[in-house]
């Protein structure tokens, strides 16, 4: 059989050396998680191919041990007989099963934490600590590790619920026996007032990643303490990571649209009251991240207040595409919030957050006749981004003036709004909820001195 291409006199060829080079001698077993519990497709130099995974490798043979996907017995395999694919696949292997490995590339987190004292306040009852963490790296894998990158989710007591927020943590590439020390941001801190904790550390994730030559990534996950459910103690992805999640989603205006009826309708609202109720982020994100890829509200920290806030949602009302949903929070206070659906099935605009932009135009009129300069600033801003015309409005005009502005744009908002969405895909607001806008524009208008 004559010898492939990439073989030059025997195993001196570049990749043969690397291997050598970067594996200790004798026989590398590793456990089977990972990318060691794959299955490739090998092909050796007749171009027969097998489906199996790696279990054995054998440094000072240079041999393989394949488990075959079809049952059949382990069997050694000599590299001069796969094909160079295959050797690229066996070197990030090995580079992955490394780094995966606890022994060889021994990770440590060191938590410091100081003792609970005043923090100074003039009554005197608050006190205060600081909690910071050291990671500490050790390569004994006999390969030089690059490409690490390190993320934590830190989770903060606050009372109603636990906070998460994500942070990154650089780290160096690791030479062969080397160590690396990392200090993620330096302190956290956590009050208390008497018994009352307010803002207590009470835990991290950390995680920590290597890029493959392949543009993949494996990752080892270490927790203080340990453990962390993650259904208390989720993981929430870096910005970054979500910035590139959103860019992956089509234009929102190409989705297809289907036939929806009213049972998809309900179905679509119910999972969105489940989203609540469970407090689950990503749910609510996957029923609204297609209509809003480039929303700045569609966060974590924008969803947590009212999941932990409003403790009842019940579906009242349905008009075509359009769900009314009467809520009730933890102070009692009971009030209605409607879900616009998308024919393609996704919701663009919720009863919580994410509000229709012509609603949030009736809601800003009132500020267009506020006496503070920066209340205007917010009124026109909001019309602007709504593309309500602002009728000649100016923000230093008389007030007369102004009044008539309003007027004029009221007037626009009531024979256009409707059916005004200037996004898309365009949504439709429902009528009786355009008829409460409306009503409580006016309203507002008027507490504000101005009689329309």
């Amino acid at each position: 059989m004559s010898k492939p291409d990439y073989l030059v006199d025997g195993y001196k060829c570049q990749l043969f050396t690397w291997l050598r080079r970067v594996l200790f001698a004798g026989l590398l077993v590793l456990c089977s998680h990972g990318i060691s519990a794959e299955y490739w497709s090998f092909t050796d130099t007749a171009g027969r191919k097998t489906e199996a995974r790696i279990i054995e490798y054998d440094a000072e043979r240079k041999t393989v041990v394949l488990k075959r996907k079809n049952g059949r017995s382990p069997a050694a395999v000599p590299l001069e007989m796969l094909s160079a694919a295959d050797l690229e696949y066996i070197g990030r292997w090995v580079v992955g099963q490394g780094f995966l490995d606890k022994q060889r590339l021994k990770i440590r987190i060191e938590e410091n934490a100081t003792r609970w004292e005043d923090a100074g306040d003039d009554d005197g009852v608050r006190e205060k600590k600081s909690t910071s963490y050291v990671i500490h790296l050790t390569n004994n894998t006999g390969i030089k590790l690059e490409g690490i990158r390190a993320e934590y989710c830190l989770y903060r007591d606050r009372r109603k619920y636990i906070e998460t927020n994500n942070y990154g943590v650089p780290i160096s590439d690791l030479e062969v026996g080397g160590s690396e020390q990392a200090e993620p941001r330096n302190r956290h801190t956590s009050f208390k007032r008497t018994s009352q904790f307010l803002n207590e550390v009470v835990g991290a994730r950390f995680r920590f990643y290597m890029a493959l030559n392949d543009d993949s990534e494996i990752m080892r996950e270490i927790c203080i303490p340990k453990p962390l459910p993650l259904e208390k103690y989720p993981w929430k992805e870096g910005k970054k990571v979500e910035q590139a999640k959103l860019k992956q989603l089509p234009d929102p205006a190409s989705y297809p649209e289907k036939e929806m009826t009213k049972r998809d309708v309900e179905a679509i609202a119910e999972a969105y009251i489940h989203s609540f109720k469970e407090k689950n982020f990503n749910a609510w994100q996957q029923l609204l991240a297609p209509m809003n890829s480039n929303s700045s509200e569609l966060t974590e920290s924008r969803f947590s207040y009212p999941a932990h806030n409003i403790k009842r949602m019940k579906i009242e009302e349905i008009e075509g595409l359009n769900v009314r949903i009467s809520m009730r929070n933890e102070n009692n206070h009971e009030f209605d919030g409607w879900l616009q659906i998308h024919q393609s099935g996704h919701i663009k605009y919720g009863s919580c957050i994410i509000q229709h932009p012509v609603k949030k135009a009736f809601q800003s009129l009132r500020y267009l006749l506020a006496k503070e300069d920066s209340w205007r600033n917010t009124g026109i801003h909001a019309l602007k981004k709504a593309k309500v015309p602002l009728c000649g409005y100016e923000i230093d005009e008389t007030r007369e003036k102004q009044e008539a502005a309003v007027d004029r744009i009221l007037d626009w908002l009531i024979e256009n709004g409707a059916d005004h969405d200037p996004t898309e895909p365009k949504v439709v607001m429902p009528s009786s909820q355009f008829r409460k806008c409306l009503r409580d524009a006016r309203r507002s208008i008027s507490n504000c001195g101005h009689n329309h």
